[in-house]
């Protein structure tokens, strides 16, 4: 009797303790879902290594895919991505709960990306010098690239407005739309890794983004080794208009030194026009321009190397022109030109 007694006494004491725990367990579990605060992501090119500022045991798992020789393969990412926010170029942190469904994409860059992730039919708007791709044509234009039509956005009902610019920005914020402001890269086009992998993010198709990453970072160390086992070195002046040329923090001046030229325009810092004079002094072996006639046809250009060896190029697109997806296709095009009797080394990637 008096051990059926002391039993059921454990049996009870046992019972009281899981019943008043139950509910601390509960509520720990209940704060752990509602209350997470949004991911603050930033993304690390090069090494496709994406970062969480605030980071949360089970929610995030870093991803890292090396560029190498080797075949590189996307590894399984993001548990559960939204909600997080991307910090942007004024530092002011914008939150994604969910992708957006009606894109104005006022950044020819931003556009193509859009289009390449596959997801082309959620803009809605763009500026009037979107050229490229063919299907962006019957996209709707808001305005050229610095006198944005407010008003025709508005009348777009945009759940997102993308801009490279902070000049429209507080109008647009004013009249109650969420802005993504991402200053235009001038230079360092590695950065453009980076906008890839944000557009997946934000899209929410990521692994889409890492795996055109991939491919631009494999193409571009395949050139970098490619240069570096020629050991060739040439100077080179790119005519973009009336003898303006990119010099020192371009994006073009970025990708000469990746091909091992010399930019002539070195002592320029962005864009500026180079007299005839000291283009003749400094004797460029090639020149790439907009039209070859400006320059094999002006006499004061008659003995310039490029000129005497029909090195005058133009370019077969303007993929250099827009740091998207499509700069990687550009740098090889320019590196074909250049290096024309290794033309197979630098696509065996392709």
């Amino acid at each position: 009797m008096t051990v059926l007694l002391i039993s059921f006494l454990k049996t009870l004491l046992y019972f009281s303790l899981f019943m008043i725990f139950i509910p601390f367990f509960v509520s720990c579990n209940f704060e752990e879902h509602t209350d997470k605060e949004p991911n603050k992501y930033i993304t690390d090119s090069l090494s496709l290594k994406t970062k969480v500022i605030n980071e949360e045991p089970g929610f995030f798992q870093e991803t890292i895919s090396e560029v190498s020789g080797e075949e590189s393969t996307v590894q399984e990412e993001i548990v559960n991505l939204y909600p997080f926010e991307i910090i942007d170029s004024s530092g002011e942190s914008i939150e994604f709960k969910k992708p957006p469904d009606r894109i104005v994409a006022f950044d020819a860059a931003a556009l193509e990306t859009i289009f390449t992730l596959g997801k082309g039919e959620k803009i809605v708007g763009t500026h009037d010098f979107v050229s490229y791709p063919p299907e962006a044509e019957n996209i709707i234009r808001v305005g050229g690239a610095f006198n944005m039509n407010i008003e025709a956005i508005i009348g777009l009902n945009p759940d997102l407005v993308f801009v490279f610019s902070d000049q429209n920005v507080g109008n647009l914020k004013n009249a109650g739309l969420k802005v993504l402001y991402i200053k235009s890269l001038n230079n360092d086009f590695s950065k453009i890794s980076d906008e890839i992998i944000m557009w997946g993010m934000i899209l929410n198709v990521e692994n889409k983004a890492k795996e055109i990453v991939l491919d631009f970072e494999k193409r571009l160390n395949n050139i970098e080794t490619t240069v570096k086992n020629l050991n060739i070195n040439q100077t080179i002046f790119q005519d973009v208009g009336d003898l303006w040329s990119p010099g020192r923090n371009t994006l073009m001046d970025d990708v000469f030194a990746l091909l091992n030229v010399s930019n002539i325009a070195l002592d320029v810092d962005g864009y500026a026009q180079i007299s005839r004079e000291i283009i003749v002094d400094r004797n460029p072996d090639l020149i790439i321009t907009l039209d070859r006639d400006t320059i094999t046809k002006d006499p004061a250009f008659n003995e310039i190397s490029a000129v005497q060896k029909n090195r005058v190029y133009i370019l077969p697109s303007n993929a250099l022109s827009i740091g998207g997806p499509r700069f990687i296709n550009g740098i090889e095009e320019l590196a074909l030109l250049i290096y024309p009797e290794n033309a197979d080394l630098f696509l065996k990637n392709n």
